[in-house]
């Protein structure tokens, strides 16, 4: 099965296919991908536990590049654009290439926190494309049939490096060294005879990968931007000659749902999801103004995409989507969100990068349709559209207006660089001249250019003059001769759209959801406690029901379990419903008992078994799902009632023979009738969360979190108990960048005098024993800090360490079961792996020295955070 989502990914790189072809094979792709792998030891596990096992012994085997880069290789070979024709879909890569800054197969494998290396799909699509260009378009088949025969070879370890070998005759770090070395002697001739044309660099250089993006002149001489990398959520900042000033924090989505300023005010499109459903959500947009800092959300359950504010600031051209997926030119007025005017594509295609002309009466942008991406300007008071560019397979982009021409992105001999295509004559011009590209055009009120130059540190803000006298005209744009799509293209004999598609449609019926709501698809035989299980899974195709079904045995109290858990999500409440029958074994003691008539005592513990049946039934409300900025706010009640049905209660006791005495004989089991009946706890549970986005480097989110639980016996039944529970945790930035200062406080209450416990939910602090308590509290704190980033192989590529990170913390409790207060304190460190075997797997394993004041005592204790 493959879902798609029916709005198009506003992204730089994707192409400029129509959106459901480019899905239909993309996607498409990884269903052919499945269904191959379907053989060798992946059939054998879908046959014993269904598809949930084999796809995640399937993404073990084969690298996320594998999966994702062939099927970018299938939409560039299969039709006339694809990502692996788009200069800036490989722009990292060249980058890195060109600036002499090798990497090796773990670092792209596995990622880093100091550094950009290209992910799965464009180091995919290079390493795919490079064994069929050299070894055949049966080398891949080879590859699989291979690897699925792990683990039934000789050397069950990096299976899918071993079979590549067996095939090519080299290792995935082999093939990933070849083709690179081509790519690198492709790219330095790309760029030999470029010189770069003279331009102001505005913004500073960073430490870190950094890029700005979107830039715009305000007053005073001073330029916005947005910046944004690896150690920073997205920021506007403003920029003079010295100083770099931080203007707001704003959500990552808006990089790729879009972002404008026109110097005074900035605009940006922003995910907002539903506070229930989960395929439901929103692009909404958000104005600031620059000088007052002021925000305000003009619009509300709106689709609304790749915002452009007027030069005068008043309204404000978008991109809107409805659920039918018309794409439409909608004007808004900027202080109310209210829609002043919309216009269907001219073309039927998909509108993109909509900008203003300087007097506010035109609107230039792009559409996307069955033939490629062309340029059109929209007419406001006569509501024609003129065509400016045809539709090609080119990647133009933001397109502005400068005096009579149409400045904008296009791929020129492979590299992206700004062009201008007279509006009168169609003659195009080529303005700049960069060697890794250009972006993100902008018109100072001086006729000056400003754009996002693309350097080994990402992108920076430079500005140029503009003096259309001095343009030369280009020639028709041609694909760049260098990419390496062009051999894989004609392994697949030109674009499938060009063939006609066969007019045998199938037939559309409306979906019975109550016929489909089972789905039996896995079976599995152990459950969360590792014990022996035979178990079946069922999740519908809606994703409204969830079933788990099976029969357990702990083997650790000899006991058997039959549990059904039904979870039902197509109503507003989550509704949980769970039935359980099981035998039930308990262990108590030791206990002292003093014998009548004599002066002996007796030592035992007792063992209760017995049978129990439990109806379960839960409700979840979520109440509040809400962005504001980059913070997150989510509300969350949960409330549920359990019937625990008890009956054959009997008592084994178990006799220290050492102290009884001789000739005695004692009853070792006997019948407890008086535990049998009904038990009825409920509770009630309430969480809020409030989070703020966080930087890929940032060791923790600010942000906290409250919960509160409340448990009883509010009808009755055999036993009583009560819990009352409260949690906060927060999080706040250390003294350093990247920093983390979290705190924990909990506190509960607990009554056991009627027999029923409610499971704790405090942890006692490291190194002591738990026990049950009436009444406790704890607090802890945690500092951590980054140490450094090795991005290192560990034991001859069993593992890989991205990370090291400090911590220092204090542990306490204080309970009504002693008079002194527990107390840990230490250390510890944490390695951030990023995986084992070459299979990407990321971790966090934490080694921590605590010490015992009260006690001395102290040890080592290793968990996983």
């Amino acid at each position: 099965m493959s879902e798609w989502f029916n709005v198009p990914l506003f992204s730089k790189n994707m192409g400029t296919n129509e959106w459901y072809r480019d899905l239909a094979i993309h996607e498409g792709r990884h269903i052919t991908q499945t269904n191959y792998m379907n053989k060798g030891t992946s059939k054998l596990l879908r046959f014993i536990f269904g598809e949930s096992t084999q796809s995640f012994f399937n993404g073990l085997l084969f690298p996320a590049w594998y999966w994702e880069g062939d099927a970018v290789g299938l939409e560039t070979a299969l039709t006339y654009s694809g990502r692996g024709r788009i200069p800036y879909f490989d722009v990292i890569s060249r980058s890195l290439s060109i600036n002499g800054k090798k990497f090796n197969y773990h670092q792209a494998l596995y990622g880093s926190f100091k550094m950009i290396y290209p992910n799965r799909y464009e180091l995919g699509y290079f390493l795919t494309t490079h064994v069929k260009t050299n070894f055949g378009d049966q080398a891949w088949p080879k590859i699989i049939n291979k690897t699925l025969q792990w683990p039934f070879t000789l050397n069950p370890f990096f299976p899918f490096s071993r079979s590549m070998r067996l095939i090519t005759g080299a290792t995935t770090k082999q093939i990933h060294s070849d083709t690179f070395y081509d790519l690198n002697e492709l790219w330095a001739k790309q760029i030999e005879n470029i010189v770069e044309d003279k331009v102001d660099v505005l913004s500073k250089k960073p430490d870190i990968i950094t890029n700005y993006s979107f830039p715009s002149m305000g007053i005073d001489s001073t330029f916005f931007a947005l910046r944004s990398g690896i150690d920073q959520v997205p920021t506007i900042i403003k920029l003079d000659k010295e100083n770099e000033a931080e203007v707001e924090k704003i959500p990552s989505s808006a990089i790729i749902f879009g972002y404008h300023s026109n110097g005074y005010k900035a605009v940006w499109s922003f995910y907002e999801p539903d506070k229930r459903w989960t395929k439901l959500s929103w692009a909404n947009l958000e104005i600031i103004d620059l000088k007052t800092n002021q925000r305000k959300v003009i619009t509300s359950n709106k689709r609304l995409y790749n915002p452009n504010l007027s030069h005068d600031g008043e309204k404000v051209a978008a991109v809107s989507f409805s659920q039918n997926r018309n794409s439409l030119l909608t004007i808004l007025d900027s202080k109310d969100g209210k829609i002043l005017d919309q216009a269907e594509a001219p073309n039927q295609g998909t509108i993109m990068f909509p900008s203003w002309s300087r007097d506010g009466k035109k609107i230039v942008f792009t559409s996307q349709n069955f033939d490629g991406r062309g340029i059109y300007i929209y007419e406001i008071n006569k509501r024609i559209f003129l065509k400016i560019k045809s539709e090609t397979w080119e990647d133009v982009s933001h397109p502005v207006f400068y005096n009579n021409f149409i400045i904008y992105e296009s791929p020129y001999q492979g590299i992206d660089n700004l062009l201008a295509i007279e509006i009168n004559t169609k003659e195009e011009y080529l303005i700049t001249s960069r060697k890794l590209g250009a972006y993100n055009p902008s018109i100072t009120n001086s006729d000056q250019l400003l754009f996002s130059d693309y350097s080994l540190m990402g992108k920076r803000i430079v500005i140029k003059d503009l003096d259309s006298n001095n343009w030369l005209p280009i020639p028709s744009l041609v694909y760049d001769p260098v990419r390496s799509f062009q051999p894989m293209f004609d392994q697949e004999e030109g674009s499938i759209f060009d063939e006609t598609v066969p007019s045998n449609p199938y037939d559309i019926k409306p979906y019975n959801s109550f016929k489909n709501l089972f789905n039996f698809h896995s079976r599995y035989i152990f459950d969360s406690e590792f014990d022996p299980t035979l178990g079946l899974q069922s999740d519908n195709v809606l994703g409204t029901m969830s079933i788990l079904a099976d029969i357990s045995y702990d083997q650790f109290k000899k006991t058997s379990n039959k549990r059904l858990n039904i979870v039902y999500k197509g109503l507003y409440p989550i509704m949980d419903f769970k039935l359980k029958k099981s035998e039930r074994s308990e262990t108590y003691g030791p206990y002292k008992q003093k014998l009548d008539n004599r002066n002996d005592t007796v030592k035992y513990r007792i063992n209760e078994k017995w049978d129990e049946a439990t109806i379960d039934i839960g409700v979840g409300i979520p109440w509040i799902n809400k962005v504001n900025g980059i913070n997150n706010k989510y509300f969350i009640t949960y409330a549920g009632a359990k019937v625990i049905s008890r009956s054959n209660s009997m008592l084994y006791y178990d006799f220290d023979k050492e102290t009884i005495p001789k000739g005695l004989i004692l009853e070792n089991k006997k019948s407890a009738p008086q535990r049998d009946g009904n038990i009825l706890p409920s509770y009630i549970e309430g969480t809020f969360i409030s989070q703020n986005e966080a930087a890929k480097r940032d060791l923790r989110s600010s942000g906290w979190l409250l919960n509160l639980y409340v448990g009883g016996m509010p009808f009755g039944g055999l036993w009583y108990g009560e819990q009352i529970s409260t949690r906060f945790s927060g999080n706040i930035k250390g003294l350093g960048k990247h920093h983390s200062f979290s705190l924990l406080a909990q506190y509960e209450k607990n009554d056991y005098s009627g027999n029923y416990f409610f499971p704790s939910r405090i942890k006692y602090p490291y190194g002591y024993k738990s026990f049950y308590f009436n009444n406790a509290w704890k607090a802890k704190l945690i500092y951590r800090l980054p140490l450094i980033y090795p991005d290192k192989t560990l034991l001859w590529g069993v593992s890989y360490l991205k990370r090291v990170q400090g911590k220092l913390f204090i542990d306490t409790m204080n309970t009504d079961l002693s008079k002194d207060m527990l107390l840990s304190l230490g250390s510890g460190l944490v390695l951030d792996l990023g995986g084992f075997f070459e299979i990407v797997f990321p971790l966090s394993i934490s080694l921590n020295y605590y010490y015992q004041p009260q006690t001395g005592n102290g040890g080592i204790q290793l968990e996983f955070e």
